[in-house]
């Protein structure tokens, strides 16, 4: 497994991972329409794109396949950061990727 930095062509990649993350957590718990929405609105290529100004994202990615990624933001001006998602493709879990 190799971790780096997220890259444009990244995008359709992690738009799947997050997809499938979120379909596998939040199952009758979110509706799939709204999760499908804010999925459609947070992991756009513009908005991947438009949110590396202010933050980092890291991709793991195995044989060539990204199988989950991290999204670190910049908080305040005393350069703490929050971690705003950690995904791991389902079929990946258990493995210590997220560690």
């Amino acid at each position: 497994m190799k971790i780096r930095l997220f890259s444009r062509k990244d995008s359709t990649q992690i738009q799947s991972v997050a997809r499938e993350s979120w379909r596998y957590a939040y199952e009758g718990l979110i509706p799939e329409r709204t999760q499908v929405d804010f999925l459609l609105s947070v992991y756009t290529e513009d908005a991947l794109m438009r949110s590396l100004s202010t933050s980092v994202l890291l991709v793991a990615e195995e044989e060539g396949e990204v199988i989950g990624f991290v999204h670190f933001s910049l908080i305040n001006i005393k350069k703490e950061i929050e971690l705003g998602a950690l995904y791991i493709l389902p079929s990946f879990h258990r493995r210590g990727i997220g560690t």
